[in-house]
């Protein structure tokens, strides 16, 4: 069985992913694509509470573990963006 994983993130963490994305073996490929969504501004300006901001879009399909692996935060900080 295999299971597609997709990650939402930053454009300036895109380095970083990538590189220990490259360290897996026998990683298939990924597909990358830049999605926009929208941020709470902090503090508002005006009655403009939202920003759209462009983030990456990263999808990779993995062979499935035979025992599930408990899901862990990413170690990048964490920000108020929406």
């Amino acid at each position: 069985m295999r299971q597609e994983i997709k990650a939402i993130s930053r454009p300036e963490h895109l380095t970083a992913i990538l590189r220990a994305l490259h360290v897996v073996p026998d990683l298939p490929g990924i597909t990358m694509s830049t999605v926009r969504a929208p941020a709470r501004r902090h503090p508002p300006i005006g009655d403009q509470d939202f920003d759209e901001v462009d983030l990456v879009k990263l999808e990779i399909v993995v062979p499935s573990p035979s025992r599930p692996t408990p899901l862990r935060r990413s170690s990048t900080p964490p920000t108020r963006d929406g």
